[in-house]
C-alpha cells in the first residue's frame, strides 16, 4: 500500500511536509538497523500479507511510525514514536479511535508487552516487524 492510498483509506490528508520529516527520521546517521531500508522491507511484506489484515491501512500507519523515534540508550522510543503520530493525527482531525488504535498498534511493536498483541492486526504488525529474524544468515547479519 502507497503513501497515498493509505491516507485515502484513513479519510485523512497528511501534513504536507510529513513525509519528509519521517524519511529524515528514519535517515538518522545513528541507525543500524531501524532504517529506511527496514521500514521499506516491513511496507513490502505488508504489500504481501495485507489480505490477512482487517485494517491495513492503520497497520501501514503504524508501520511508519513505529520506528520514527529512535535512540539507542532510550526506553521509551515506542512511546514517543506513537506520541508523535498522536500529535500529527489529532492536528489533521483525526477520531480519538483512530488515534488510539495508532498508538496501540505502535506500541505492540515494543515486543515485550503480550497484552498489546491481543488482535489480529498487532499480531500481523509484529509479525513483519520480527520478519528479518526469520531471513537467511546473510541478510539477518
Amino acid at each position: 500500500m502507497n503513501w497515498s492510498m493509505m491516507w485515502q483509506q484513513l479519510h485523512l490528508t497528511p501534513p504536507p511536509t510529513l513525509a519528509d520529516e519521517l524519511n529524515v527520521a528514519y535517515s538518522q546517521p545513528h541507525r543500524y538497523y531501524h532504517t529506511l531500508q527496514h521500514l521499506q522491507e516491513c511496507l513490502t511484506l505488508l504489500a504481501q500479507l495485507q489480505h490477512l489484515a482487517i485494517q491495513p491501512a492503520q497497520i501501514a500507519l503504524a508501520l511508519y511510525f513505529h520506528d520514527a523515534i529512535y535512540d539507542v540508550y532510550a526506553n521509551d522510543n515506542e512511546a514517543q514514536s506513537a506520541a508523535w503520530a498522536a500529535k500529527v493525527l489529532a492536528d489533521i482531525g483525526a477520531e480519538s479511535k483512530l488515534i488510539s488504535r495508532i498508538d496501540t498498534l505502535i506500541m505492540a511493536t515494543q515486543h515485550h508487552a503480550p497484552q498489546l498483541t491481543a488482535d489480529a492486526d498487532s499480531q500481523l504488525l509484529v509479525d513483519i516487524d520480527l520478519a528479518i529474524l526469520g531471513r537467511e544468515p546473510a541478510r539477518f547479519a
